[in-house]
């Protein structure tokens, strides 16, 4: 089937945004998981909303877990 070149435009630009949006949640993953390595804080200190309070070791997540006045 022969695509004329509106279509062909159309559809390159489609797949590269789809490519970029991939590269672009790639790359925000591998950053997540490097901070989780190196024991730094991937939810920029709001730990009472991280979906890894209850796993994380650093002190402020600590705090968060054992409660106010504790």
């Amino acid at each position: 089937m022969m695509q004329n070149r509106r279509q062909l435009f159309a559809s390159t630009l489609r797949y590269a945004a789809l490519g970029l949006l991939a590269v672009v949640g790639g790359s925000a993953v591998a950053k997540r998981r490097k901070l989780v390595r190196q024991g730094k804080c991937v939810s920029g200190g709001v730990c009472t909303r991280c979906d890894l309070r209850d796993e994380c070791d650093l002190p402020e997540a600590c705090e968060t877990r054992r409660g106010p006045g504790e």
